[in-house]
């Protein structure tokens, strides 16, 4: 069974045309994507494109849309680099930090680390991009959780 839309390593990523990459999304989705889930998939493998050009040749891999069955939901991108999952949520078009959101991406990286055998040692970074987001920010959030936590500054090409 197929948990996801898309996995492969970052450079066969990378080196996938944008057009490629949709196409291979439209046809592993079960069901008719509508225009509004292509035009977001089509900003999220640009904004994943050009932040993963530094990490280029590195052993990591990048899957996008990966189904938890315990929430019914799926994970927008999981990027698995240097030991390190990234758990990351895209809101296309949101100019603002909602509450609900935050919560969203927390509960996805909480799954992974309480419910997936192969994440439960490993550092989970939740990242909430809300593409529209006009402000940044260098400070780092430790989980309030009893978990393994690490500050790490990883900028979205937004």
């Amino acid at each position: 069974m197929v948990r996801c839309l898309y996995h492969s390593t970052i450079q066969e990523f990378i080196n996938t045309s944008s057009e490629t990459l949709l196409g291979m999304f439209i046809n592993n989705y079960h069901g008719n994507a509508l225009t509004i889930t292509n035009e977001s998939w089509s900003n999220e493998i640009e904004i994943m494109r050009k932040t993963l050009l530094p990490w280029k040749f590195e052993n990591g891999q990048i899957i996008f849309e990966y189904d938890i069955p315990r929430l019914g939901k799926r994970i927008d991108v999981v990027l698995l680099l240097r030991g390190i999952i990234f758990c990351i949520e895209f809101k296309v078009g949101e100019k603002n930090l909602l509450q609900s959101n935050i919560e969203q991406v927390m509960d996805y990286a909480l799954d992974l680390k309480n419910f997936h055998l192969f994440s439960q040692d490993k550092i989970i970074v939740p990242i909430l991009v809300p593409t529209k987001y006009s402000s940044c920010s260098s400070a780092f959030c430790y989980s309030v959780y009893d978990d393994i936590t690490v500050p790490l500054k990883m900028e979205i090409g937004l």
